[in-house]
């Protein structure tokens, strides 16, 4: 959303830096509040993501020492599939531990 406002502001300007029209000045204006929207939920969403990337990273690791301790292993097995009477191929992943 940032880039582009950024793109809109910077077509609307001539080589000086002026507007081209009124027209072009008040695109550029929708243009800057995309760019602080933009800005604005990067911060947010960012945070929230690194916010609840550590919680689950955390989750992971009690997990992994949990599965450690008690000397079992984690498998994970991929197996294809195709499925000719609808004509459809899939994919499965299949975790155990």
């Amino acid at each position: 959303m940032a880039a582009i406002g950024t793109g809109i502001v910077v077509s609307a300007t001539d080589a000086n830096g002026n507007f081209k029209s009124y027209q072009d000045e008040k695109r550029a204006i929708r243009g800057a509040w995309m760019m602080i929207g933009g800005f604005a939920g990067a911060v947010t969403f960012g945070t929230v993501g690194f916010v609840k990337a550590g919680k689950n990273g955390s989750k992971a690791t009690r997990v992994r020492r949990e599965l450690i301790r008690r000397n079992e292993p984690i498998t994970f097995r991929i197996s294809p599939a195709y499925n000719p009477v609808n004509r459809y191929a899939r994919l499965a992943l299949s975790v155990q531990f």
